[in-house]
């Protein structure tokens, strides 16, 4: 069975890591956090903005990718943002506009759609 782990930014603006609860009616939207046992240890309110699911893929440097990701492409420097488009994640571009995400060995994580949105917007790339 595999994990579905989630990131987003806790209130102080660090990337927090583990499960996603989202809230009931008027509650704060979490992320909570696993030991490396697999317990759960701590819940972080985040911005609900900021939450992205693992794509369970990875990159040129064997870096987990997440939803909300920019992709640098190795040889071209062809910048992506890394969107959920039902039923999968894709790359999105203003040239192709949603490509499946499957091919992710010639590129490498440059920032998150949060932390750089400048990234996408040199060369048209998003």
């Amino acid at each position: 069975m595999r994990t579905i782990e989630f990131r987003g930014k806790n209130i102080n603006g660090a990337w927090v890591f583990g499960a996603y609860e989202k809230p009931m009616k008027y509650g704060c939207h979490k992320i909570i956090s696993h030991n490396h046992d697999g317990t759960y240890s701590y819940a972080y309110d985040v911005k609900p903005e900021t939450v992205g699911q693992n794509t369970g893929l990875y990159d040129v440097n064997g870096d987990s990718i997440f939803e909300g990701d920019i992709l640098e492409e190795v040889e071209t420097g062809k910048r992506v943002a890394v969107v959920y488009n039902a039923p999968q994640f894709c790359f999105r571009d203003n040239e192709f506009g949603y490509k499946f995400l499957n091919h992710t060995e010639n590129f490498f994580i440059a920032g998150t759609i949060y932390d750089s949105p400048e990234l996408l917007e040199k060369g048209g790339n998003q």
